[in-house]
């Protein structure tokens, strides 16, 4: 299998276009980010994974992964990023790739974008770029700021 497995996508499910285990995780690869907080009476516990290797980076594209767990609920926050990312040809490609797998699993996003097109190329060449599926049952957020890099967050709510 290569960096995404887009025969999975007939199961409209975002979790299965990426390489993380997203059930089991965090586990053991990750470690706690300081202490628990609280928020909307909710403690909340941030772990992260880093990758040192391009190879490794998830999607291709991602060098961090954070995921924010709520005691007591199943939900978590999937965070990726990539502060530092050059984006040339490749990591654009890449990023169509991504693109097209979420919308595969989800269609439309919230301004009734389809596939990765070259106005998405245009705008991240402009410096900033998002896609967004905020009415689904993961919602998903996809997006570049030359000042911020990359970042992906998906809200598991199950």
């Amino acid at each position: 299998m290569g960096i995404f497995d887009f025969n999975k996508t007939s199961e409209k499910d975002i979790q299965t276009i990426f390489k993380l285990d997203f059930r089991n995780s965090p586990n053991g690869e990750f470690f706690e980010q300081g202490e628990p907080t609280e928020f909307d009476g909710q403690i909340v516990r941030t772990f992260s994974k880093c990758f040192i290797e391009e190879s490794d980076f998830e999607c291709g594209l991602f060098d961090v992964i954070d995921i924010k767990t709520f005691q007591g609920l199943p939900n978590k926050n999937f965070i990726f990023t990539n502060e530092s990312i050059a984006v040339g040809d490749e990591e654009i490609d890449l990023i169509r790739k991504l693109t097209n797998g979420i919308h595969n699993c989800y269609g439309k996003d919230e301004d009734g974008n389809k596939s990765f097109s070259q106005k998405d190329i245009e705008d991240i060449e402009f410096g900033y770029w998002h896609r967004n599926w905020s009415d689904r049952k993961n919602p998903a957020m996809l997006n570049y700021d030359d000042e911020t890099g990359l970042s992906l967050t998906i809200w598991i709510t199950e």
